[in-house]
């Protein structure tokens, strides 16, 4: 390993280590084991994905059902039925899993292939179209292969995975012929399976495949559809030249997913920089306020930098998991806070809005203004992004804690416990505190051994004021770095601290150069995002206004088992407007919503000191205390 990153040594802590209990995000697991996955599975066997791999094993010619890549939503539904298998024992599941498995191992071909729609419908046509999604299904059974062996131990899906590797490094690797994957995915699988089998081919092989981009080597489907062409897929020029986002959305989220794994193999300069660029292009140019990317529906990704749109933003829950997946690469890289900030956003506003409080609706696009007629679907002839919900929601606990030697440092909050390890030591350390709702968190450590020096919490960008105390044994030092809080001291089993993360009531500005926002207000408190949805604010709807805001209240409100939150109910003249999580919208009545109201333009003098600038520039927070304070006639919000 060549690098120079003093956090090269820093690692995510194992999912399986990790319990969440009483909170917002283990209520949504719940519903994820309970019903997301069982009804992922159901819809697999109802549209016949899983039918194809038993036609594919039996020698079927003809028959194949769907779309050409739908076994990729097979493997992430198991993917997803593992990583939930390692938190809560289910026979049952355990059970059909194995059938799933089986029928899959047996539809293998003798050189290693596996992709039912050519072995069934056109065998003659494989490796002949980049844009078909070969690479990309293969991608997603490796990542299920490998969940699966890290949570039951069986290898059959493992083995698999490893016969399908072996033939893409034989046929494509460095010595092999040239091939771009129209849509990325088997690159980070790759390098994944380098680590879980300790074979630096696999690396070997997703690093040639990175090289390949932008060299004239694509061809196919995408490459060939008007308005598309090479930026489509991220193949205009090679992956170190990017100088800004394009294309498509998921595709490009992979493939800075896979450049920043290739760092922790060998680093390079180039790519770095390269990854800098285009994070600075993403989050202050062409990043929604609620953490959704791709404003475009004609290429499901992005056009001109400033061009977020609300009601026609596409925001497709599977990039709002992709953003996420590269940001935790990005903040594994350079232990920065605003990586964390962006995956805390996307995490809870635009992923948690994929899926309905009930676990059995789903949102592919998600706009930030609807006129009523955009509504949760059971279920989607594309269905990547219900099935990328039920892998990535029981995954979650995966990247709450980074871990290095000595050294914990807990990135995102949520209640529960995990077992910690890293070289010549581990801690059990337990999280209690009703975080997104109230910003009192509580953390203890047990079972510490080996030394503990330093620990890290990330402060949000958007906490103006915050306070930890350590409330039992040595005193520590206390330092603020790339936003994290850092204790560094001696610490032991039962020690105990509090943070406390100020969160009040804010509005939000944007950027003028995003046109559909000049002269309007969001609201947000905390890390959630709000919403107006027409069902509580009928009377008001077509008169809600920023500038008619006198005060507000938080009122206790109930999404399903196990989440509770606050709406915000504001005070005006005439009738009260009430404010619901964005996550949560359309899962009542079925109305018009919309993100972004209406608020004046003049200048705020009195509040400008309490501005904030988050994790991106295009969004300026201002308390909502201090605005509703002054005179009545200066009570708006001035866009920047």
């Amino acid at each position: 390993m060549h690098t120079t990153n003093d956090s090269t040594d820093a690692a995510w802590q194992d999912f399986t280590a990790v319990t969440l209990t009483n909170c917002l995000l283990s209520g949504i697991q719940k519903i994820n084991r309970e019903v997301t996955i069982p009804v992922c599975i159901q819809r697999c066997e109802e549209t016949g994905r899983i039918e194809n791999f038993r036609r594919a094993a039996q020698g079927l010619e003809k028959g194949y059902q769907g779309r050409f890549f739908n076994d990729s939503d097979l493997y992430k539904v198991l993917e997803g039925a593992a990583y939930s298998l390692s938190l809560y024992a289910d026979e049952e599941l355990e059970r059909r899993c194995d059938q799933i498995i089986a029928s899959i191992a047996a539809a293998q071909q003798p050189d290693g292939y596996i992709v039912t729609y050519f072995i069934i419908e056109h065998p003659e046509q494989k490796w002949t179209d980049m844009d078909k999604h070969e690479m990309y299904c293969i991608g997603h059974l490796i990542e299920a292969a490998i969940a699966y062996h890290m949570s039951t131990g069986k290898r059959t899906l493992l083995e698999t995975a490893i016969r399908a590797a072996d033939l893409l490094y034989e046929r494509f690797g460095p010595a092999g012929e040239p091939w771009v994957p129209g849509h990325e995915e088997i690159e980070p699988a790759l390098y994944k399976l380098a680590v879980h089998t300790d074979d630096r081919r696999y690396s070997d092989l997703a690093a040639h495949l990175l090289s390949r981009r932008g060299k004239g080597y694509g061809r196919g489907t995408s490459w060939n559809t008007p308005g598309w062409g090479t930026a489509y897929s991220q193949d205009r020029v090679p992956v170190e030249q990017q100088q800004r986002i394009e294309g498509h959305a998921v595709r490009a989220m992979y493939l800075y997913t896979a450049m920043a794994d290739s760092l922790s193999v060998v680093d390079r300069k180039d790519y770095r920089d390269a990854l800098n660029r285009l994070w600075e292009s993403l989050i202050d140019r062409n990043y929604y306020l609620t953490g959704g990317i791709g404003s475009s529906r004609s290429n499901e990704g992005f056009t001109s930098d400033y061009d977020l749109p609300n009601d026609t933003a596409y925001c497709e829950t599977c990039a709002s998991v992709g953003l996420f997946l590269w940001a935790s690469r990005m903040l594994k890289l350079n232990t920065s806070g605003k990586y964390g900030d962006v995956m805390e956003r996307v995490l809870f506003n635009a992923v948690l809005a994929g899926v309905g409080c009930s676990g059995d609706r789903f949102f592919y696009e998600n706009p930030l203004t609807s006129d009523g007629t955009h509504h949760r679907s059971p279920w989607y002839r594309v269905s990547c992004c219900p099935t990328q919900l039920a892998r990535f929601i029981p995954s979650v606990g995966n990247y709450l804690y980074l871990v290095e030697p000595g050294i914990l440092t807990v990135n995102l909050y949520a209640a529960g416990s995990a077992h910690i390890r890293w070289r010549d030591g581990g801690v059990r350390i337990t999280q209690k505190h009703a975080y997104p709702w109230d910003g009192a968190l509580g953390f203890r450590l047990d079972d510490l051994h080996g030394r503990l020096h330093m620990l890290k919490f990330r402060i949000p960008r958007w906490c103006r004021r915050y306070a930890i105390r350590r409330l039992s044994g040595e005193g520590y030092d206390q330092s603020i770095t790339n936003g994290f809080v850092v204790l560094t001291g001696s610490f032991r089993s039962g020690d105990e601290f509090t943070l406390t993360l100020e969160m009040p009531v804010q509005f939000v500005t944007a950027d003028r150069r995003i046109a559909d926002n000049r002269g309007k207000t969001a609201v947000q408190r905390g890390p959630i995002v709000y919403c107006f949805e027409r069902h509580d604010n009928d009377a008001m709807w077509d008169r809600i206004s920023a500038g008619a805001f006198s005060s507000y209240t938080l009122e206790p409100l109930d999404f399903g088992p196990g989440q509770n939150g606050y709406r915000i109910v504001f005070a005006t003249d005439q009738h009260p407007v009430t404010a619901v999580p964005y996550f949560a919208w359309d899962n009542r009545t079925a109305g018009p919503m919309r993100v972004w109201i209406p608020g004046s333009s003049v200048d705020l003098p009195a509040i400008a000191h309490t501005a904030i600038t988050a994790e991106s520039n295009l969004y300026t927070y201002f308390e909502a205390d201090r605005y509703l304070q002054q005179p009545h006639h200066d009570r708006s919000v001035r866009s920047r």
